[in-house]
């Protein structure tokens, strides 16, 4: 039995990694997949973004994530949600970053980044926290469905590719566990998992839903209603018991 030590899946991006690729078998043989794809897959990728964001767009909850301005986006930016389509300039901005996004998945990042810490910078700029300077904050559900939806529609045009049945297996499975893994990384930072440990990668960033569970206030909170909870029960588990013996 192999041993995984704990603290460092939530300190160590590396290691947590390389334990998440060899439980779900995400090998060197993957990423060649994924990379050999890329060319096959490029003229697929505008029609998979608008899809993308035809759907975050018409849901109210996600759409009014996109009415502040992004880091980076100098354009007019539309206040009112009504007004709010694919074709505003700052969802066509936002549709670029996506490409780019897929596009890095697929064959790397240009910059020096390695494609796990630009995975890993994709995960924390969604959320709240002291190293950015926009006011967009996405909570995890969106997140969590956005991804899913982005991996069926991949999947909609690796099937569309005609491949050879083997290396459509094998393309399909690549993506899969690579969006599995973007997922994950999302997860370390809006789930309360491993938030004991002092150096976890969310604490040191300062994640605000870090920083609340932290907070003594809203332990109590959290205790009290815990306690709440548990008396309400307490009470009908009486009641119940009083009414079975009436009987």
């Amino acid at each position: 039995m192999k041993h995984v030590e704990r603290t460092k899946l939530y300190t160590d991006i590396n290691y947590r990694f390389a334990y998440l690729s060899e439980f779900i078998d995400f090998t060197d043989e993957d990423k060649a997949v994924i990379v050999a794809s890329a060319p096959m897959l490029a003229d697929q990728i505008p029609a998979v973004v608008e899809a993308v964001y035809a759907k975050l767009l018409s849901f109210d909850v996600v759409a009014e994530s996109f009415l502040h301005r992004m880091t980076n986006y100098s354009g007019e930016v539309i206040r009112d949600l009504s007004q709010l389509t694919t074709n505003s300039e700052q969802i066509k901005f936002r549709q670029a970053m996506l490409k780019k996004y897929l596009t890095c998945l697929m064959i790397g990042v240009n910059d020096g980044t390695t494609l796990l810490q630009y995975m890993d910078w994709v995960a924390l700029i969604h959320t709240k926290n002291n190293s950015k300077h926009s006011s967009i904050n996405v909570e995890y559900i969106h997140l969590n469905a956005m991804l899913s939806f982005l991996n069926s529609a991949m999947i909609d045009c690796i099937y569309a590719l005609n491949l050879p049945r083997d290396r459509e297996r094998k393309t399909l499975k690549a993506f899969s566990k690579l969006f599995f893994i973007q997922n994950d990384l999302m997860a370390l930072y809006y789930t309360s998992d491993g938030l004991d440990i002092p150096d976890h990668m969310a604490n040191r960033h300062h994640v605000v839903k870090t920083e609340a569970a932290k907070d003594p206030v809203v332990a109590k909170k959290k205790a009290l209603e815990l306690v709440a909870s548990g008396t309400a029960a307490v009470c009908a588990g009486v009641l119940l018991g009083w009414m079975m013996a009436k009987k």
